[in-house]
């Protein structure tokens, strides 16, 4: 599943890499012909091919690696974003008077959760408009000493998506979250309505 960053039960982040086949879990769809096994990974085994029936890794993912703790506001993020995909709507924050469909609002939360990590890794985190959640400091010292900012990893989806959600949430501070962020020759038009209008306010236009 690839909006999966963490687990809002156990309150951590998911692994990163399988220690049994090194390969990250979450790069490959599972295959819709099997069951999924929770905690294992489904990576094909190496020579087994890529096909749905080919032998699957079944690596204890737990069993690897230190357990990195997911803040309130990261189980927040995630749980909101499993509710976005299994309802195919948003109407919470920003979206409560006008919902919009699961697609775009994806695609705010992608742009938001990328603006989040620049940011971030900056330094810049006291001029975000505030919108950075008061239990991502620990998580948010990591990142900043990272190399990365692809939004493959964990630490990287659990930071810019619990931002971007936190900013859907009170949205009268994307703006500020925005402002001198975005190219202004870039077209906005994938996404939802209200974010084209605050990515406007963030330049000053109407």
């Amino acid at each position: 599943f690839p909006f999966g960053f963490a687990c809002h039960r156990h309150r951590r982040l998911l692994a990163d890499t399988c220690p049994v086949c090194a390969r990250p879990p979450r790069r490959v769809g599972h295959p819709l012909v099997l069951v999924p096994v929770p905690g294992q990974c489904h990576n094909p085994t190496d020579g087994a091919g890529t096909g749905p029936h080919a032998s699957r890794c079944r690596g204890d993912l737990a069993s690897g690696g230190p357990v990195v703790g997911a803040p309130p506001s990261v189980g927040a993020a995630q749980r909101r974003l499993m509710q976005i995909v299994s309802s195919g709507q948003a109407r919470f924050g920003v979206y409560e008077c006008a919902p919009q469909p699961a697609l775009a609002v994806l695609e705010d939360v992608r742009l938001l959760a990328r603006v989040a990590r620049v940011v971030l890794l900056d330094g810049d985190g006291t001029a975000s408009g505030g919108v950075v959640p008061a239990d991502l400091r620990v998580l948010s010292e990591s990142f900043a000493t990272s190399t990365s900012d692809t939004g493959d990893t964990a630490l990287e989806a659990a930071i810019g998506n619990a931002v971007a959600i936190a900013a859907l949430e009170n949205p009268e501070t994307i703006a500020g979250l925005l402002r001198g962020r975005l190219a202004a020759s870039t077209s906005y038009t994938m996404h939802t309505p209200q974010l084209q209008t605050l990515i406007a306010a963030s330049f000053g236009r109407r």
